[in-house]
């Protein structure tokens, strides 16, 4: 393996003076790395990237050509907020789903897909300095998004052996009169947790006794396995003021290239993230706009369809890292929490003498498998990939036939 690829991931590129200090201390995301690196390795199955290879429903993609065909604003900007009909959509949709009132023209705003929503959020509310607590193993470009708004992110460790859970305490403890905000993702990614509401509610008792703001991203709510029911944040009425929640449409309707997502909050805090958005993408892309609306108002059958694909795949992940023990000459070790939601699982591995980045390159280039190292989530996760299983079962299949192949080389 050429060590300079392992050094991109270690050391990056030599300083600039030139360049602005918010941007220098911030990286591209391992994840994307290592899709940049794959696509230069041919044969290459990603269990890398979360990019879900169903197909958009039909009645979407319908929707998307009779807007281009005869909406007259297709081709325009949509109003600052968001298509107002689509507002609309939302604000009901959560109205039903998490007893939520929101006002649709002063409290949501739609984003150029919820990265956005997150970046443009964080940039409203945290100040050079500003503490922000993050639950590791934690998404990696929440990370990047804390320090590019000059935040400084403080890691607060969640507890593996118990599936992942929240640890309550070392959140309080992790309060300082610096701290600002809290970032909740749940479903988790990396780990495939799902917060119980015993926990969501004495962490928002926290937020609310040190006047935090939660930034809560529920990318993922729509994706829970085994029965279990989601509770979220919005639920939690004495939270509204100090909540903002950041939602994406990309996952659950299989739309990840339409770039919309959304953000509520108080209007306060809306009148300040819309400052953010329009100043560097103006507004969502009106016809993915429309494309969501359509998928609000059309069938939801895709989505039950997704979820049951999607929970055939992780019992399929799940079995096949049981297999890899035992492998070859038995001195590699798995260990995993079966996810809860989302599509993500976050195995450990034992007995390896490489860090997560060095396995993770070894694994593409002498395996022809893409996975993410462990690391990019926080120091909790080292030793351990993230494998995302929203592929085929039959990618899924042949990544873990490579992969063991390799641990009995």
């Amino acid at each position: 393996m050429d060590r300079s690829v392992l050094e991109r991931f270690t050391k990056g590129e030599e300083p600039i003076a030139a360049l602005a200090q918010r941007v220098r201390r911030i990286t591209v995301s391992p994840i994307k790395e290592m899709a940049i690196l794959a696509a230069e390795v041919p044969d290459a199955v990603s269990l890398g990237w979360g990019l879900p290879d169903f197909r958009t429903p039909e009645h979407i993609r319908q929707a998307i050509a009779d807007a281009a065909l005869r909406e007259p604003t297709m081709g325009k900007y949509s109003h600052p907020k968001g298509v107002p009909a689509l507002r609309q959509a939302i604000a009901q949709r959560l109205g039903e789903r998490h007893g939520l009132e929101l006002d649709p023209d002063s409290e949501v705003l739609i984003t150029a897909g919820s990265m956005a929503a997150l970046l443009a959020s964080m940039l409203a509310v945290i100040e050079a300095g500003d503490e922000v607590l993050l639950l590791s193993p934690c998404f990696s470009s929440h990370q990047e998004q804390v320090r590019l708004a000059e935040g400084v992110p403080v890691f607060v460790p969640l507890i593996e052996e118990e599936g992942w859970r929240l640890d309550v305490e070392a959140v309080e403890r992790a309060i300082t009169p610096r701290t600002k905000a809290l970032v909740m993702c749940n479903p988790a990614n990396p780990t495939g947790a799902v917060f119980p509401e015993a926990d969501l509610r004495r962490i928002a008792q926290l937020a609310l006794e040190h006047e935090l703001f939660i930034i809560s991203d529920e990318a993922y709510a729509f994706l829970v396995y085994d029965g279990r029911s989601f509770f979220s944040l919005d639920q939690i009425a004495e939270l509204k003021d100090n909540l903002i929640g950041c939602y994406s449409f990309s996952k659950e309707y299989a739309m990840t290239g339409l770039r919309v997502g959304y953000v509520h909050a108080p209007r306060r805090v809306i009148d300040n993230v819309l400052k953010v958005h329009d100043a560097f993408v103006i507004c969502a892309p009106t016809l993915g706009q429309l494309a969501v609306l359509a998928a609000l108002e059309g069938p939801e059958d895709c989505v039950a369809q997704f979820r049951a694909g999607f929970a055939r795949r992780r019992d399929l992940i799940c079995r096949r890292l049981a297999q890899l023990n035992g492998v070859g000459s038995g001195a590699v070790g798995c260990s995993f929490q079966v996810p809860q939601g989302a599509y993500y699982v976050f195995p450990r591995f034992h007995g390896l003498e490489w860090g997560s980045i060095e396995l993770s390159l070894r694994l593409l280039y002498e395996a022809k498998v893409v996975t993410v190292p462990g690391i990019a989530f926080g120091s909790e996760g080292e030793d351990h990939l993230r494998l995302s299983f929203c592929g085929s079962e039959e990618g899924i299949e042949e990544a873990f036939d490579r992969f063991e192949a390799w641990l009995a080389c």
